[in-house]
């Protein structure tokens, strides 16, 4: 997802080479400060994530395995108000996992 208003993606945070525990709460911070109606996808990533859906089916259909899929909302607000993430907005919550395994 990206802030529609400035396009920062929290996603970067991952990138910068902080430990785990920090870069969690750096992406909850950023989640909470931001309304959910203000997130929006970014065409990039749903593109990438195209791609590397395909890339990893290719790897898994090589050795007989499954792929599940993450459903798409219309809009990140979606997945953000329905508690479809953990508290550092990058795992599945119970619920997300329930929404992926139900397709």
């Amino acid at each position: 997802v990206q802030n529609a208003k400035t396009k920062e993606m929290p996603r970067s945070i991952l990138m910068q080479g902080h430990k785990f525990t920090e870069a969690d709460q750096m992406m909850q911070k950023v989640f909470e400060e931001t309304p959910t109606e203000d997130w929006e996808w970014s065409q990039n990533m749903v593109a990438d994530s195209t791609q590397v859906s395909m890339d990893a089916l290719d790897s898994v259909n090589s050795v007989s395995g499954y792929v599940y899929s993450f459903p798409l909302p219309n809009k990140p607000s979606e997945a953000l108000d329905g508690n479809w993430f953990g508290p550092d907005h990058h795992h599945l919550s119970k619920n997300g996992h329930e929404v992926v395994a139900k397709g």
